[in-house]
């Protein structure tokens, strides 16, 4: 015989029934994205701080990030339009390799998914950086803070960037070596003896003088010894004869 179910059996059934679909319930979430950055040193890249709320109204955040300040620096960081409140921090701390934000807004909470903030890094030297959020927290428009928020940090590869040389042409100039082609000339040089007989005959005595050239080769230009019956000889011949008739009278 079937006993009938008393109401204190049938409330434990239904929550029995509805737990799992409690546990199940999503949390909100904070994420750094990309949560992968690869990158080359020198380079500046950018990651988003970005809240999921889940269905759970939103009024307030505030986080510290924290980098490693010998391979990351940050250069800015700027609100995102998930609030859209009022900036309650904004820090920037190289030297410790931390940033803190913190922002609310009056009124309503969000419960749509946005970028709470943006961060923008300048990648300094290799080596592989762990970007992690801790102290979050979210709270609702009472000021109250939402428990169990899941956090998901980043990670940023920094690569060393080579640099090969661009091979430049070079001009090379080549200098010719100057020639020098001695030019030989010759020189006639006559010399007169007394008018008076024997009969004196040209004596010609050559010279040689050596000139150099420069840049240019000539050949060597030859000149012909003049013949020896110039009008010199001749007159001196016209005076012998004259001496004989003058003797003769």
């Amino acid at each position: 015989m079937n006993k009938a179910l008393s109401a204190t059996e049938i409330t434990l059934m239904i929550m029995f029934i509805l737990s799992p679909i409690q546990i199940c319930s999503a949390e909100p979430t904070i994420n750094v994205e990309p949560s992968y950055v690869k990158v080359s040193t020198g380079e500046n890249f950018t990651v988003n701080i970005t809240v999921y709320p889940d269905g759970t109204e939103i009024s307030g955040a505030d986080y510290i990030l924290s980098f490693n300040n010998i391979v990351l620096s940050v250069s800015s960081q700027n609100q995102g339009p998930f609030l859209g409140g009022i900036i309650m921090a904004n820090e920037i701390d190289n030297p410790n390799g931390s940033v803190d934000y913190g922002e609310y807004r009056i009124g309503s909470g969000v419960t749509n998914n946005g970028i709470l903030a943006t961060i923008t890094f300048n990648a300094m030297e290799s080596g592989v950086c762990d970007i992690i959020l801790y102290n979050v927290i979210l709270s609702d428009p009472d000021g109250v803070k939402i428990p169990d928020v899941l956090v998901n940090d980043g990670t940023c590869e920094i690569l060393v960037v080579e640099h090969t040389p661009t091979p430049t042409a070079t001009a090379t100039a080549t200098s010719k070596p100057m020639s020098s082609t001695p030019v030989t000339t010759a020189t006639a040089v006559q010399t007169d003896t007394d008018l008076v007989p024997p009969l004196p005959g040209p004596h010609i005595t050559e010279t040689q003088s050596t000139v150099p050239v420069e840049n240019q080769a000539h050949t060597p230009e030859e000149n012909t010894p003049q013949s020896g019956f110039t009008p010199s000889i001749a007159i001196m011949g016209m005076l012998v004869v004259l001496y004989v008739i003058l003797r003769k009278k």
